[in-house]
């Protein structure tokens, strides 16, 4: 018997919907992902599922949602769930600096401590404190996956991260803060 689960997003602040939240559900011992989707513009998200105990990832660009997963067991009709997500604002930034950051997780969504190689290809002008031509950086996620780097605006780099066979090539803006999957925008 199928059993309608309805998870509530909301902003932990406001208490305003958020929408856009990428909700995914794996079963008990993670063998199995059981469907998932965006919650809409109420920040509602439902679905059907069976009784037993579940594992609730919940996902969104800027926001944090903790603790993650959300265990939860199943075992009656209807279940309804109210997630609070909290707004991560962003860092200041010096001028003619970019913030270059990104998040790295495995296929359950679990935060995952690989390096990260940042491969500097050059800078535009000289500038005190500017990064050598052609040095690398190597840096390692916290323990959340999220890692960033703050480099000087206009260098050409090639983030790599060979155990997820990622790799992007480009310029970085003149300020401002860019995550790893949007840097090909700026170049080559």
């Amino acid at each position: 018997m199928l059993y309608p689960l309805t998870i509530f997003t909301k902003n932990n602040d406001s208490l305003e919907p958020i929408e856009g939240v990428d909700v995914a559900i794996w079963d008990e011992h993670y063998s199995n992902h059981l469907g998932g989707g965006l919650t809409d513009a109420s920040g509602e998200f439902a679905i059907g599922l069976d009784s037993g105990t579940y594992h609730l990832f919940l996902l969104k660009d800027g926001i944090t949602f903790y603790p993650q997963p959300k265990t939860i067991g199943i075992d009656s009709d209807p279940i309804d769930i109210m997630c609070r997500g909290t707004v991560v604002p962003p860092p200041a930034l010096p001028a003619d600096y970019v913030y270059l950051f990104g998040t790295l997780k495995n296929i359950t969504l679990n935060p995952v401590k690989i390096p990260v190689y940042i491969h500097l290809n050059g800078t535009p002008q000289i500038k005190a404190g500017a990064v050598l031509d052609r040095s690398t950086l190597t840096v390692c996620p916290d323990a959340t996956g999220y890692w960033s780097v703050l480099l000087a605006g206009g260098t050409r780099i090639t983030v790599s991260i060979p155990a997820c066979q990622l790799q992007r090539t480009g310029m970085l803006p003149f300020a401002g803060a860019l995550e790893v999957n949007d840097l090909g925008v700026f170049g080559v």
